[in-house]
């Protein structure tokens, strides 16, 4: 067998034994998340403390997000300037597939196709 046939091998067979874990470490998470999410519930709303259990304990602290969204688009599109807010501008392809023709489509979308490989990893039996 050529060499690189061996070295394959020898990646695919370290894969295998790495699936295993990591498989076993994605329960783990799902559980983790799972758990902390029921802590999370049991919480009241202002609560702002550490909290024990036997062995751990959780620091509970305020977390927030600021949440911005365009509340003028045509005065944007002034400010900005046509050919800027043409730059910068995002359109979500669901909505053009949803106010479009097909024929309407193909006139202002770059369509292109790339090919990748899907691998499956099998233990041998």
């Amino acid at each position: 067998m050529p060499r690189t046939t061996d070295t394959l091998a020898k990646e695919i067979d370290a894969l295998g034994l790495l699936q295993e874990h990591v498989e076993s470490a994605r329960r783990l998470i799902r559980d983790f998340e799972s758990r902390l999410g029921v802590v999370r519930d049991k919480l009241v709303a202002d609560d702002l403390a550490v909290k024990n259990g036997r062995h751990f304990f959780v620091e509970v602290e305020a977390e927030g997000r600021t949440v911005r969204a365009v509340k003028d688009m045509p005065r944007l599109a002034a400010l900005l300037g046509s050919e800027t807010f043409l730059r910068i501008a995002r359109v979500n392809l669901a909505d053009i597939d949803r106010h479009l023709t097909g024929d309407q489509k193909e006139q202002v979308l770059d369509i292109s196709r790339s090919e990748t490989r899907a691998i499956t990893l099998h233990k041998r039996v």
